[in-house]
């Protein structure tokens, strides 16, 4: 077998061996839970890919999509076991809880932020915490936590909207800008 071969092996194993402890882990919990596998098989299916592509983005290909995609994929496969689990309160419905995959997306978006140099890089974060600010916003509308509607509020203060929005967009080109500032300087 030629080097290639027993290393593409090799990082094929690593990846394999981690998806087969997670699975094992889930399915054992589920079986002291009395849940049959099938129910289980969305929720595990999309840990194992947002396993093996977050493992394939940080240790063989340095991929941003991936990574990306891996985390994104993690968080929705957990938020769904939780559910299988009967673990989430009964009054939340994953029909109720769809803001939440705007909070994943920001959550995915923070390890891209320090994904080459280590330190956090503005141009993901602060979408980041854009797409996660605005999870929980709506996510207290649809939850019903807010009484009055989501429509309601934006003709309300759909100015304060566009001001927030704004100020973000300048405060991205600006932080943008000094670090471009601070590289040419050196």
């Amino acid at each position: 077998m030629g080097a290639s071969r027993k290393d593409l092996f090799s990082k094929s194993a690593f990846i394999i061996g981690i998806i087969l402890i997670i699975l094992a882990v889930i399915v054992y919990f589920a079986e002291l839970r009395k849940i049959s596998f099938f129910s289980l098989f969305g929720a595990v299916f999309l840990i194992c890919l947002g396993v093996g592509l977050g493992i394939t983005a940080l240790k063989f290909y340095q991929n941003y999509a991936m990574l990306f995609f891996g985390t994104f994929f993690i968080q929705i496969g957990l938020f769904m076991l939780l559910f299988v689990l009967n673990i989430m309160p009964y009054h939340i419905s994953i029909a109720r809880s769809w803001p939440m995959l705007s909070v994943f997306v920001g959550t995915s978006l923070i390890p891209l932020s320090f994904f080459h140099s280590g330190k956090p890089r503005i141009r993901y974060l602060l979408p980041a915490i854009g797409f996660i600010i605005m999870g929980f916003v709506l996510l207290l509308f649809s939850t019903g936590i807010i009484d009055f509607s989501l429509r309601r509020f934006v003709i309300q203060w759909w100015f304060l909207i566009v001001v927030i929005t704004g100020l973000l967009l300048i405060l991205t080109a600006v932080a943008m800008n000094s670090k471009g500032n601070d590289k040419s300087k050196t």
